[in-house]
């Protein structure tokens, strides 16, 4: 048996969960190769970790670190068979060794495993996520000793709360690095002053409230800057950015979360060559949408970028194709809400492409099919291609043709085919076979077609069937099928799915993210509607008044029980109404029933909680209200 053939075999174990015969299959790819490679050494690291053999998994991790130090395999590795074997702490070093060894421009990528970051960043290089083990250990070892107020005070305290700070002895001796900026703690002018006193400042973030002069101002005071990121509610005009982008010449990292677009074409700075990351969001005004941008004269300007978020552009007339493919480092692409006719060249080694509501996008003219046909995505892990107007299933099928079966991450919804047949070819095509990641929202997949689904894929962790047909039947498959793998389950506005199925599925240790389908939405509740099948009205929905009366009852029920066994105690029995208990709120005809049944369970329960003497009780009946109590730029 060669070295190749042994490897490949105790990769097959190794996802058969044949452990013994993989580690046995590793050895053997050990023994005959000629120099040993790191990801052989990560191979058995992770079979000697399944087998609980830490102390041999250590050993090849630590083989891992000697044979390319500035990779980061060898250190994330070793620090995960520490924290198995209760050392954090000497974990934590190897993180900090290792963020000291390995380059930032680290082109390897992993799909992110933390499901909630799957939203908004779908991949992470693999730097950045040494980086974020690294953060995340050392909140565990070492607990920060302070606590943001902004997170929990409310706002009208916290300003009170910064008037009475004096930051300038913050920044005295001029040693700070990393600084956040929100406009309760300081002013336009002592942001200007802290950038321009703390020389070694190379991260700088501005989240809300402050002009764009005082960045403009700021910001390349700091001569060290590498990281830039001003939130939403820090809108600057695109001019604003030509000029940061041309004052702060070592940044590397540049995030504009809202840009104002005057009718002015930008005029990017010469030689950005250090820039790797850049992210620009169109703001509320935008005279020329997109054309503002002058995408051309950017990307000859900065070549070298690796990652390019545009976000929320509108189209203009006279707007011209943009030329992603001359980004030949380009590993991250998010075009969400950018708006364009014709589909895009795009760059060979994309690792994440986000193509989301580009409503206006033709896939079926002649352009578009030919950068289709011409795509070639061989590195490809994350796609998103969801909520885009007459995309039909054959785009998609040629799209991810192009690509290798190293796909980790798919969403995507065809208004214009069968959803569940395309889910069907793709995965005879083998293009799915290493999914951990699926969204299907707003699909036609069936019960039947996810019972294939998940016979198929053998990877899966993460499924989105929210606004679908599905039915527990199919939850019970998919669940069962996967026998244990699935991990976390989105069942969001599911009407054929119940409750028992939910909590089925969640006693077999998946998570499950499920809110109930608000058939009132958009219904008038006295509209009559009827069976399809035997064309008898149909009874309401009465799940309001089980989550509200029911709910309370068998709640209050159960605290008077246990307020009548503590006497000498005082307690108050608080029951959530709101102002439906006392205003008609139409259409909403139920919401109210149920609200006006705790106005009138309240009343009814406070003459007889009060002979206990120990107990009283009210109801709360919350009602949004504009006050002059927040800021201005909370409202």
């Amino acid at each position: 048996m060669s070295f190749d053939e042994a490897h490949k075999l105790g990769q097959q174990h190794y996802r058969n969960q044949n452990y013994e015969a993989a580690l046995e299959a590793f050895n053997e790819a050990v023994a005959r190769s000629h120099v040993t490679s790191v990801s052989l050494l990560d191979n058995r690291a992770a079979t000697f970790e399944k087998l609980q053999d830490f102390p041999c998994a250590l050993r090849d991790g630590k083989r891992m670190i000697h044979l390319e130090k500035s990779g980061t395999k060898g250190y994330l590795r070793t620090g995960k068979i520490l924290q198995l074997m209760g050392k954090q702490e000497v974990a934590l070093g190897i993180y900090r060794y290792g963020l000291r060894n390995v380059s930032t421009d680290d082109p390897n990528y992993k799909v992110c495993e933390f499901w909630p970051c799957f939203r908004k960043g779908l991949i992470m290089s693999n730097y950045q996520l040494l980086h974020g083990m690294f953060n995340k250990l050392s909140t565990l070892v070492e607990p920060s000793k302070t606590i943001d107020p902004l997170l929990i005070l409310p706002l009208e305290l916290a300003e009170v709360v910064f008037k009475q700070l004096d930051f300038n002895n913050v920044v005295s001796k001029g040693s700070l690095t990393h600084a956040r900026f929100n406009r309760l703690a300081v002013a336009d002018t002592d942001i200007i002053k802290y950038a321009a006193r703390c020389k070694g400042l190379i991260h700088l973030e501005v989240r809300n409230g402050f002009s764009g002069q005082s960045i403009i101002d700021a910001a390349p005071l700091a001569a060290s800057l590498t990281t830039l990121y001003l939130a939403e509610t820090s809108e600057v005009t695109l001019d604003a950015v030509t000029v940061l982008l041309r004052e702060c010449r070592k940044l590397v990292r540049a995030d504009f979360g809202s840009l104002f677009s005057s009718g002015a074409v930008a005029t990017w700075p010469k030689d950005m060559f250090q820039l790797r990351r850049l992210r620009l969001v169109g703001g509320k005004t935008q005279r020329l949408g997109s054309v503002a941008l002058n995408l051309p004269d950017l990307f000859a300007k900065a070549p070298n970028l690796q990652e390019l978020c545009l976000n929320n552009w509108k189209r203009h007339s006279g707007f011209t194709r943009a030329p992603f493919h001359d980004l030949s480092n380009l590993h991250l692409l998010d075009l969400d809400k950018f708006q364009m006719i014709v589909f895009p060249k795009l760059p060979p080694h994309l690792h994440s492409l986000n193509l989301s509501c580009n409503y206006e996008l033709n896939l079926t003219c002649d352009p578009s099919r030919d950068n289709l046909l011409k795509l070639n995505l061989e590195s490809l892990v994350a796609l998103r291609f969801d909520d885009i107007n007459n995309a039909d299933g054959s785009a998609l099928y040629t799209l991810l043709h192009s690509t290798t079966a190293n796909l980790k991450k798919l969403a995507f919804n065809c208004s214009g085919s069968t959803d569940h047949s395309l889910v069907e070819a793709l995965t005879n095509l083998g293009k799915l076979d290493h999914v951990i990641d699926l969204e299907l929202r707003d699909s036609d997949i069936t019960d039947h077609q996810l019972q294939v689904l998940a016979k198929r894929i053998h990877h899966l962790k993460r499924l989105d069937i929210s606004n679908t047909q599905i039915t527990g039947v199919g939850v019970k498959a998919l669940v069962t099928n996967q026998k244990g793998k699935i991990e976390c389950l989105v069942l969001n506005n599911c009407q054929g799915i119940s409750e028992d199925a939910v909590t089925w599925a969640r006693s077999m240790g998946v998570m499950v993210q499920y809110s109930f389908p608000d058939r009132l939405k958009g219904k008038n509740l006295l509209k009559d509607e009827l069976d399809p099948e035997t064309a008898r009205l149909l009874t309401p929905d009465m799940r309001n008044i089980i989550i509200n009366p029911y709910g309370t009852i068998d709640t209050a029920k159960a605290e008077i029980h246990f307020f009548d066994r503590r006497p000498e105690k005082k307690c108050q029995l608080v029951m959530t109404g709101s102002a439906a208990s006392y205003f008609d709120t139409p259409p909403l005809y139920l919401y109210t029933s149920a609200k006006a049944g705790i106005l009138g369970l309240t009343r009814s329960f406070r003459t007889v909680i009060a002979e206990s003497g120990n107990v009283t009780g009210k109801m709360v009946a919350p009602l949004m209200k504009k006050t002059s109590l927040p800021p201005n730029f909370v409202l």
